[in-house]
């Protein structure tokens, strides 16, 4: 495991997102402990993790591979399950998706955020914009101090600096974004939550530090979390999404 968290591409934000649970929360759900124990990672541990290659197969339309995280790399204050990561490439679209699997011989439940870390790339933030939010969707806003607000419909643009966390996005036909004559499609299923962010001026500086110029990418990074997913011992959770270019 390395400390040197990933900037580009999909990082996996698993089995926290933001930091971890507060002491007021763990005191109310002592289940989130461990997540409390591992909070300093920031976005968790999988994505600075080494995973192996458990499968691949190749054919003529796509080519998938899938990956595990062993629980004996995990910090010892978290509970051993089971991670697995299946990616799946075809002609005009890319599918990701996490499994997370509590087995039934575990002594305990787990409870976990994540998300997809999506960076992509556009020719210049100023021109993206995201289709796809209901009007009247709630979200947090990171740039200003964790303030609740509701969507008021139309597009979101990154015109200026911008992080906003929607929660029970009501999206059916998942969200657009539009780069000039470029557009790609993001689909999720069992993500009801997207992070929507650019650091604009502020990429290279502070938590940003290890940032190139913010000007050349977008996120919007489907997720669980609007609050902690539980997995009793034997449950299971996929949490997947598709990126597609439409044109």
């Amino acid at each position: 495991m390395s400390d040197v968290q990933i900037r580009g591409g999909i990082p996996i934000a698993w089995p926290i997102a933001f930091g971890g649970p507060s002491e007021k929360e763990v005191s109310e759900d002592p289940l989130l402990a461990p997540n409390k124990a591992v909070g300093k990672t920031g976005h968790g541990f999988a994505r600075t993790s080494l995973w192996s290659l458990l499968d691949s197969i190749d054919n003529a339309k796509s080519v998938n591979v899938t990956f595990r995280l062993d629980p004996k790399s995990f910090p010892p204050e978290f509970p051993a399950v089971d991670l697995e990561y299946s990616v799946t490439l075809d002609d005009h679209s890319l599918t990701t998706a996490l499994k997370t699997f509590n087995s039934k011989d575990s002594a305990t439940a787990i409870k976990f955020k994540m998300f997809y870390h999506n960076y992509l790339n556009v020719s210049h933030v100023q021109n993206a914009r995201v289709s796809g939010l209901s009007e009247g969707a709630e979200y947090k806003d990171t740039v200003k101090g964790g303030e609740l607000g509701k969507w008021g419909g139309g597009d979101i643009s990154f015109a200026e600096k911008t992080g906003k966390i929607f929660t029970n996005v009501n999206a059916p036909e998942g969200f657009t974004i539009h780069d000039g004559k470029e557009v790609i499609k993001i689909e999720t299923d069992s993500l009801p939550d997207c992070f929507m962010w650019n650091p604009q001026q502020n990429a290279g500086t502070s938590v940003w530090s290890d940032m190139e110029p913010g000007d050349g990418f977008v996120g919007v990074e489907p997720g669980y979390l609007h609050g902690y997913k539980a997995l009793a011992p034997g449950d299971h959770f996929v949490g997947r999404q598709t990126i597609s270019v439409i044109a």
